[in-house]
């Protein structure tokens, strides 16, 4: 890094995806004022309404920049000050001990950063065709016993 850490990112896009019930990854896709591109993964979760609510970046150099996207929107830009955190995490100080990492809860959760549903959405739509071929078995089944004649008439 340059001799100034503060830099911004713009938001291009986001990607998630589903590795678990209720947890996934995200992506960040960001462009730098130099037009540098770079992607940032986090580890993710999402409330029931499948937007995302907690996100945790998987190395810990990367915590000042996704604590500032978890904050973001597409096309939202961030200026992101490393100093501070580089001052009390030198690169290699966390070799030596364990750390940590933070989840970071998301301010806007009811605006999704869940662009591609196609994971989510396939385990629900297994679902709902059970619950079709259930549903038909029983009208077929409730109708074919209305039609049998009672042994009490």
């Amino acid at each position: 890094m340059s001799h100034s850490e503060r830099i911004r990112y713009t938001v291009t896009g986001y990607n998630f995806t589903e590795i678990s019930k209720g947890k996934g990854s995200i992506e960040y896709q960001l462009t730098d004022d130099f037009g540098n591109e770079r992607t940032v993964t986090a580890m993710a979760k999402i409330n029931i309404f499948k937007n995302v609510s907690k996100v945790r970046p998987i190395y810990h150099r990367e915590l000042p920049l996704i604590k500032a996207l978890a904050q973001t929107q597409l096309n939202d830009s961030v200026i992101v000050d490393f100093s501070e955190y580089n001052k009390q995490h030198p690169r290699g100080s966390m070799r030596k001990q364990k750390i940590s990492i933070p989840s970071v809860k998301v301010k806007n959760v009811g605006t999704s950063q869940i662009s591609d549903f196609s994971s989510l959405l396939d385990n629900k739509t297994r679902l709902i065709q059970l619950m079709l071929i259930t549903l038909t078995g029983f009208i077929t089944i409730s109708y074919l016993i209305s039609k049998v004649p009672s042994p009490f008439a």
